[in-house]
């Protein structure tokens, strides 16, 4: 179906509608996946999913064919799909940050500093060895596409 915004207050806000409802969506779409995986017992349905640079550019070429204003709303899944990865409760992310932040607020205690030191620490590599392996994927999966 299709959405139609009427009136002028609807018009007005559409935007921001279409951005919270596209969040929703991911966030909604991210605890499935994730639910899934643990349910299967393999990490192919949330593997299957997601994408890196590479993938990036594959989708970029991809709509390229669809004209100006789809390279546009891929530009703003992007962009949606980075900030929800960012406040994500990862280590070494904004998300990751937060939760010291939120934990002191309740505590009223600061996080020793070696442990946030030693959780960021783990949470950069682990992120660096994620890219590693999604970029791999995406290689494998767009090699028709991109070379």
């Amino acid at each position: 179906s299709r959405l139609s915004y009427d009136g002028p207050v609807n018009k007005v806000f559409s935007g921001v509608l279409h951005t919270l409802n596209l969040g929703d969506f991911s966030f909604f779409a991210l605890g499935h996946l994730i639910k899934a995986s643990v349910n299967q017992r393999s990490i192919k349905p949330l593997s299957s999913s997601v994408s890196g640079p590479v993938g990036i550019l594959a989708f970029t070429e991809m709509s390229m064919a669809g004209g100006f204003w789809q390279i546009i709303n891929l530009m703003a899944a992007i962009a949606l799909a980075l900030a929800i990865v960012n406040v994500l409760p990862i280590p070494a992310a904004d998300g990751g940050r937060l939760v010291f932040v939120l934990y002191e607020a309740v505590s009223h205690k600061r996080v020793p500093v070696k442990f946030e030191q030693r959780v960021n620490t783990f949470g950069f590599y682990f992120l660096i060895i994620l890219l590693v392996l999604v970029t791999y994927k995406d290689i494998v999966q767009f090699k028709d596409i991109l070379f």
